[in-house]
């Protein structure tokens, strides 16, 4: 992977974390305390976050939406933002909104 696909990909991983603290009200990867920097950075690398919709605070697609942008191995996320616009949109005129 080139530079400029992995920092896109970076960027929707940082997405994910906001969407995912935006509908939870809590970082995907802080856990128990201690929260050090340390803590944190081998938490990502080690834990998946609890799925959204087993917290039943979205539905499946929304949360395995999120579940995507989360993604430990970058080939895994989305490759461009047109993709997850279409999975968002879809979603969107599925709910009628």
């Amino acid at each position: 992977m080139t530079n400029a696909i992995l920092r896109s990909r970076a960027t929707f991983f940082a997405i994910g974390v906001i969407a995912y603290e935006l509908i939870s009200g809590h970082n995907p990867f802080l856990g128990a305390p201690p929260h050090s920097r340390e803590t944190i950075l081998q938490r990502i690398i080690d834990h998946a976050p609890v799925p959204l919709n087993d917290l039943h605070l979205a539905s499946d697609k929304f949360g395995a939406v999120v579940a995507t942008l989360l993604q430990k191995q970058p080939y895994k996320r989305y490759r461009t933002v047109e993709i997850l616009q279409d999975h968002l949109d879809q979603l969107r005129s599925s709910h009628g909104v």
